[in-house]
């Protein structure tokens, strides 16, 4: 399996209202992220970038266990009518603290999301109010050709492996 959707509790409105500030923060230093590619857009930055009060707001909606010095936070933005092609997330060495191995997903939009992979198999539909534990070393995508919204995601990289992640998650629910 390449990826897991979970019916997770979490508040969306909580995690929701930190999107714009995760999007737009850029740290004075090296590690922090802004890309468009095709289909969508991608915000990310480390937990340490973020004050003390954001980190305990998005650990207490999420329940998780955020590591501020080692874990990072990201705002995806899957853009509306469009396609993520499929690729696999580049690896930058473990020592980067980007380096992603596995990213924890939630849906904060009313919108689906469709998670596409190489095998068809292993496609899934993320909800809202749902959680995608998503093995990003394996070839995936998006595909949001048939909606006219974006679909926004709050991405945390905990810093594990799928199976691991998958095996945290369980013991949440």
């Amino acid at each position: 399996m390449y990826s897991t959707v979970f019916d997770f509790q979490f508040d969306r409105a909580e995690l929701s209202q930190w999107s714009e500030l995760v999007r737009t923060t850029k740290p004075n230093n090296p590690h922090n992220q802004h890309d468009e590619v095709k289909g969508m857009y991608l915000d990310i930055l480390m937990f340490k970038d973020l004050t003390e009060d954001i980190h305990v707001s998005l650990c207490e909606a999420t329940g998780i266990a955020i590591d501020r010095e080692t874990h990072s936070v990201g705002i995806e933005t899957v853009k509306p009518l469009d396609k993520v092609d499929l690729h696999r997330d580049y690896s930058m060495g473990w020592q980067n603290p980007f380096t992603r191995k596995c990213n924890v997903m939630f849906n904060l939009t009313d919108v689906p999301l469709h998670i596409i992979h190489k095998d068809s198999s292993h496609d899934k539909v993320l909800l809202k109010n749902q959680v995608l534990i998503l093995d990003v070393t394996q070839i995936h995508g998006a595909d949001n050709r048939h909606q006219n919204e974006s679909i926004e995601l709050l991405s945390l990289n905990l810093r594990m492996e799928y199976n691991e992640t998958v095996n945290y998650f369980k013991t949440l629910l």
